[in-house]
């Protein structure tokens, strides 16, 4: 799933003077497993010349269940699901194009 995110979300020729992705990849924090997106900026105001965002979060629960969360745009999680399973975790992910990249 994430080297056809990145087949798809991550722009050949970006336009750089805004910030554009170049890398998507997971990782583990704690209990929670996480989707995320690195960004490069070029733009002479920027603060700084990359950051991480994380879009996705699979908070472990047990036995191959998660709570289900999303980043919205208002810079908080949205809980989506409870005790959902890995298979529908990620066919969740790729039937809905909120749970996807920028």
């Amino acid at each position: 799933m994430i080297e056809k995110f990145k087949e798809v979300f991550i722009p050949a020729n970006p336009d750089k003077s805004y910030n554009y992705c170049v890398d998507i990849y997971t990782k583990w924090n704690r209990n929670a497993f996480y989707f995320c997106q690195k960004f490069a900026s070029e733009s002479p105001h920027a603060i700084r010349s990359s950051f991480d965002s994380s879009f996705i979060k699979l908070e472990y629960k047990g036995e191959d269940t998660f709570h289900f969360s999303y980043f919205r745009h208002t810079g908080k999680w949205h809980l989506v699901g409870e005790f959902v399973t890995k298979e529908k975790a990620l066919e969740m992910i790729l039937e809905n194009p909120v749970f996807q990249p920028l």
